[in-house]
């Protein structure tokens, strides 16, 4: 079992829906994430743990920013009250090789 798509909903980089696609052909079975600092990718091995073992992989000193899964522009903008969903769903499948 493979990882080949994980959709994210408003989890803590990642605003808004969004989809990662990890799915590779069948001559390769490997992804490299790269990016600059603070681009997210992190935040994909920390969205992967939080999802298979319900556990959050960020720890701080600061226990509000650490503890909140939400994006913190959505959290900024909601009015007393107000809630907003936290969402990662993680699609698995086979990598077949001939």
């Amino acid at each position: 079992m493979i990882i080949i798509k994980i959709k994210i909903k408003n989890y803590r980089q990642f605003q808004g829906d969004q989809v990662i696609n990890l799915q590779s052909s069948l001559d390769t079975n490997i992804n490299i994430i790269k990016g600059s600092t603070g681009a997210g990718k992190s935040c994909i091995y920390n969205m992967i743990h939080w999802v298979l073992y319900n556990d959050d992989k960020v720890k701080s000193t600061n226990k509000e920013s650490s503890e909140n899964l939400l994006n913190n522009n959505i959290f900024m903008k909601l009015e007393e009250g107000d809630s907003d969903k936290v969402n990662v769903e993680i699609e698995f499948g086979s990598h077949e090789l001939a």
